[in-house]
């Protein structure tokens, strides 16, 4: 049969419906996938060009699968790990430490933070439409040559780069990201440990003085307390009313997230806890187990689960002794619990129990307190009964009010605290462990780069 003179048969593979399978294919493994991340990346500095070209390098081998559920399920196992690295570097965590404590989601409550409600549902819904349609239309996508999805991996760089103000090369790229991996968590433990400046070297803390004088020493490990950059607002957090006690300030330098901290100020070093809760170091140089060895009682109390970074484990290998969670404080008289996301004991309350331990103690106590409460996100409750839905100044921000005010909250009370007649002599330093992780640069900006407050205060 003769095709008629006004119309040609057009074989299978014919161009007109290449722009159709392209852009198919380009829904599936560029635009769908990479959707969150790079909305993220607008208020960010997350790399998402290397996972972009992981996505689209599937999407390349499409053709040689010979069943949908196998793209489908790269597809989906790259997205996970695209969230965790993104989680990771968010909140300055190390990647294993993200990954090993993955399961300790399920103590969370996110409900009550709806920016969480609505990231979550935005990755639902990214990565379910991503499956659906490699699904309905994997033989359509297995009919683009491979050749064209390497010219896309080959260019998503430039476009996704330029998202955020910056170019890079392929190779910069993908050595970038490698970086992040291999000092995230990749490197592994072996490395000795560097010895960091803390706030307990830098203000004297815990020194031959307070030792000879047989002083109660407390530290106070402050969740996101960063320096403020703002004199009025940084007054506001740090200026109220102390009495007759002594008082020293100043910054120390910080990296990582709350356990580099726990390790920096406890133990003086950059290692990993994972090195001491698996035993590969041992703790007897850290400062609760020397403090023990003076005759120090120590202790440990913080108001979220035993579980989270296992602390369990590890505390007591650095020389705390008696070490108290939310498992074993919920059912003490007079502490109540607070927080949304990260539900545990209020700190407020937890202030009392740490004099209530100091008053009549037969002998000089040590008393490490991780507080709770500031833990990024903060309720909009919060925000409302600090009153800083309605007045924030002098904090440039209701966000950042809120941190400031209960970081004030902690001090004041610290402070009144150590006011009380009949109290023996006490020291207490209060330290930030790293920068608060605001979602939003407005917010960000209003603390100084790098840095963390402390704050020495000492009865005479």
């Amino acid at each position: 049969m003769t095709a008629s003179s006004g119309s040609t048969i057009q074989p299978p593979g014919h161009q007109g419906r290449w722009p159709y399978l392209l852009g198919l294919w380009l829904l599936a493994f560029v635009l769908l996938p990479n959707i969150p991340f790079v909305l993220v990346r607008m208020v960010t500095t997350f790399n998402q060009a290397p996972f972009a070209m992981l996505y689209a390098l599937i999407g390349t081998m499409v053709g040689l699968m010979g069943w949908s559920i196998v793209p489908a399920l790269l597809m989906a196992l790259a997205f996970a790990f695209n969230l965790t690295l993104l989680i990771s570097e968010f909140f300055g965590l190390d990647l294993r430490d993200a990954l090993e404590q993955a399961h300790l989601i399920l103590e969370l409550n996110p409900l009550t933070e709806p920016l969480y409600v609505a990231g979550v549902i935005g990755c639902l819904a990214s990565l379910g439409a991503t499956i659906f349609v490699i699904h309905r239309q994997f033989e359509r996508l297995r009919r683009l040559s491979p050749w064209l999805g390497m010219v896309t991996v080959m260019l998503l760089p430039v476009p996704l780069t330029l998202v955020s103000g910056k170019v890079h090369s392929l190779n910069g790229e993908l050595r970038d990201w490698a970086g992040y991996l291999w000092e995230n968590g990749l490197a592994g433990d072996d490395g000795a440990p560097e010895t960091v400046v803390s706030a307990v070297t830098r203000s004297g803390f815990a020194g031959d003085r307070a030792i000879a004088e047989r002083r109660h020493l407390v530290l106070v490990v402050v969740e996101a307390m960063g320096m403020l950059d703002d004199p009025a607002a940084d007054a506001a957090v740090f200026g109220g009313e102390t009495g007759h006690l002594r008082i020293s300030r100043g910054v120390i330098p910080y990296e990582g997230s709350t356990t580099a901290a726990e390790m920096r100020e406890l133990c003086g070093t950059t290692e990993s806890f994972r090195a001491i809760r698996d035993q590969a170091r041992s703790g007897a140089g850290c400062l609760p187990a020397r403090l023990r060895d003076l005759g120090y009682r120590t202790s440990g109390l913080h108001g979220m689960t035993e579980m989270f970074y296992d602390r369990q484990r590890w505390w007591p290998e650095v020389g705390l002794d008696d070490v108290r969670f939310l498992e074993d404080l919920k059912d003490e008289p007079g502490l109540g619990l607070c927080g949304g996301v990260f539900t545990g004991i209020c700190d407020q309350d937890l202030v009392a129990t740490i004099f209530s331990r100091v008053r009549g103690a037969a002998g000089p106590q040590f008393i490490y307190w991780l507080t709770l409460n500031s833990h990024i996100p903060v309720s909009a409750e919060v925000t409302r009964e600090t009153g800083c839905d309605k007045a924030p100044a002098p904090f440039a921000t209701d966000r950042v009010c809120t941190l400031g005010r209960m970081w004030a909250g902690i001090i004041e009370k610290l402070a009144k605290g150590l006011a009380e007649p009949g109290l023996p002599p006490m020291d207490v330093l209060i330290v930030g462990d790293h920068a608060p992780p605001l979602f939003l640069p407005s917010d960000r900006r209003q603390f100084q780069p790098d840095v963390v407050p402390w704050v020495l205060l000492q009865t005479p």
